[in-house]
Formats: structure tokens, C-alpha cells, sequence
């Protein structure tokens, strides 16, 4: 799996075939079919071995369960950014056991917290549906850069279509196109799951409102 997930690193998803990965073990095929019957269930494990670990963020450390989940999602984040490719496979494949752990963590976590049952299954979905939104996003923009490209000269170019629109049509994205320039992907994302937590803690504090 190793020298797979190696492949798929430089290569991306479409860079991954038997043939390659045959040549990279000096081994046949039938080599590979002895271990996974199709180039989906390959895929799939891939990225369970580099999901293992996300659920259990910081389980060591004390910290309280919006806390806990925040971190979750970070490293679930981090992990998807470091990896694009795993970000651009899991819609195709919801049923991994990496992401479920996830979910099941955030879940039992928001219980804790004090969040309603019945409403336990959408903020819980909410939370990994951002995450993984995000995910795909950016392993789509990373698929956008011509080749040779940087990802400062990508922003670049997309920013300044944004100083070229019209100001009075588009005031918003006129204003802030410097913004999207210079914007770290890592605090656009924290940003957005922080408004989701305060909106859970809002929520569980003032259950009447």
C-alpha cells in the first residue's frame, strides 16, 4: 500500500493504474489481483491507511467536546489538504471506514455536549459534509492550475478577473478580490467551522430561542 499512496501522491488519483504500480513493485499484475480484486478497492484502501488516525485527534488530552470536535475536523482538514487526492475520492466512496469513524466521533461528541437527539444526525452530517466540501473544493482548484503553474499564480489570475469586474454589478467580490489573493485556505476553512460550532453552542445554550 505504501508504494501505491506514494504514486498517488505524485500522480494524483488518475496517475494510479496496476501497470504503474506493477512496474513500481517488479511484480506482475496477478501480483496485485491476489490483494484487491479492483482498482476502486485499491483507491478505497489507500485512503483508509491514510485516514486511520483522524478520529482519534488529541483523544489523549482533556479538552472539552467542541474543542475535541474543532480538532477533529482540523486534522481531518489538514489530512485532506496534504493528501488532495483523498479529498477529490471520498465523495465517491461515502462508505469508508475513515470518514465513518469521524462522523461516529463528532456524534458521540455533540451527545456529550448536550445537543439534542433528534438533531444529533444533521449538525453531526453538517460538520463532515463542510469538511469534506471544502476537501473537494480544493483538490478541484489544485486540478485547475495549468501545469506549471503556481498556486500564488493561480490565485493571481483568478483574483484579478475579480478587479475586473464591474464594481457597481459586483461590489462584494470588487472590494475583496485583494483578499482572495493573499487568503490561506487553513483560516477561510477555520473560519467557517468556527461559525458552525458557535452556532451548536448557541443552540444548546439557549434551547428555547
Amino acid at each position: 500500500m505504501r508504494v501505491a499512496i506514494e504514486i498517488l501522491e505524485e500522480s494524483g488519483e488518475t496517475g494510479l493504474t496496476f501497470r504503474m504500480l506493477s512496474e513500481r513493485l517488479r511484480s506482475g499484475s496477478g501480483a496485485i489481483y491476489w490483494h484487491v480484486s479492483n482498482r476502486n478497492e485499491l483507491l478505497d484502501l489507500a485512503c483508509e491507511q491514510v485516514l486511520a488516525n483522524v478520529a482519534t485527534a488529541n483523544d489523549q488530552k482533556p479538552i472539552r467536546e467542541l474543542e475535541a470536535i474543532r480538532s477533529i475536523a482540523l486534522s481531518l482538514f489538514d489530512t485532506l489538504d496534504r493528501h488532495p487526492w483523498v479529498g477529490a475520492r471520498l465523495p465517491k466512496s461515502p462508505g469508508l471506514h475513515g470518514t465513518l469513524r469521524v462522523l461516529d466521533r463528532i456524534g458521540g461528541l455533540l451527545d456529550s455536549y448536550g445537543v439534542p437527539a433528534k438533531r444529533q444526525f444533521y449538525v453531526a452530517t453538517a460538520i463532515v459534509t463542510y469538511v469534506m466540501g471544502v476537501a473537494a473544493q480544493m483538490a478541484d482548484n489544485a486540478q485547475s492550475v495549468t501545469p506549471g503553474q503556481t498556486q500564488d499564480e493561480w490565485l493571481m489570475e483568478q483574483s484579478k478577473r475579480w478587479e475586473e469586474l464591474d464594481a457597481e454589478r459586483y461590489p462584494f467580490l470588487h472590494a475583496t478580490a485583494s483578499d482572495f489573493r493573499h487568503h490561506d485556505d487553513r483560516s477561510q476553512f477555520t473560519v467557517g467551522l468556527d461559525l458552525i460550532l458557535l452556532g451548536i453552542q448557541r443552540d444548546v445554550d439557549s434551547p428555547g430561542r
